[in-house]
């Protein structure tokens, strides 16, 4: 990670332990290296050829897995995008310590650093700002970090305050099939 004087930067390419540990645990500051930037930006103008072309393109034209070949209209992109990122922001568990929440962050910023994703620079810019309380999520495709409210976090909007829980010991819900998302 190339250091220039207290503030470190991400590239995608060469964050080490001893930058996560520095970020996480004593809070210093990182930034978006202006090389990964300009790769960042290079994907997404990529990723925008593609979709004004109308070329099927897996799971941004497309559906996923099984449904991969299955494409999808103009109209139902956008609800495809945000149907997924629900999908996957489930959770159990304590909420997790700072130090992990900003590891977290940093790690996935870095992984977008590298340009292969297509996302827009604000997505890693928003990821290393933001410190929100996390629980641990987990998601039927993968077991990953997620923030209770992702979906409204990258979509700009202020995250819900409110707290939920879930029913008392003392009076058990029975999930029926209609309620697991099955006929």
């Amino acid at each position: 990670m190339p250091r220039r004087s207290s503030m470190r930067s991400i590239d995608g390419r060469s964050l080490d332990l001893d930058d996560v540990i520095a970020v996480a645990r004593r809070g210093e500051p990182v930034r978006l290296a202006p090389a990964a930037a300009k790769r960042v930006d290079a994907s997404r103008r990529a990723l925008e050829t593609v979709v004004a072309k109308g070329s099927l393109a897996y799971g941004i034209k497309t559906g996923f897995g099984e449904l991969a070949n299955v494409a999808i209209s103009d109209a139902d992109v956008r609800a495809l995008q945000l149907n997924l990122l629900r999908s996957h922001a489930i959770g159990l568990g304590p909420p997790l310590r700072r130090d992990e929440v900003r590891a977290a962050l940093l790690l996935r910023a870095n992984t977008l650093a590298m340009g292969y994703s297509g996302v827009r620079r604000i997505l890693v810019s928003r990821l290393l700002a933001a410190l929100p309380p996390w629980r641990t999520w987990a998601s039927c495709s993968s077991a990953r970090a997620k923030p209770k409210s992702a979906d409204r976090f990258f979509q700009g909007q202020e995250p819900s305050r409110r707290r939920t829980s879930l029913p008392s010991s003392s009076s058990p819900k029975k999930a029926s099939r209609s309620s697991m998302g099955r006929p």
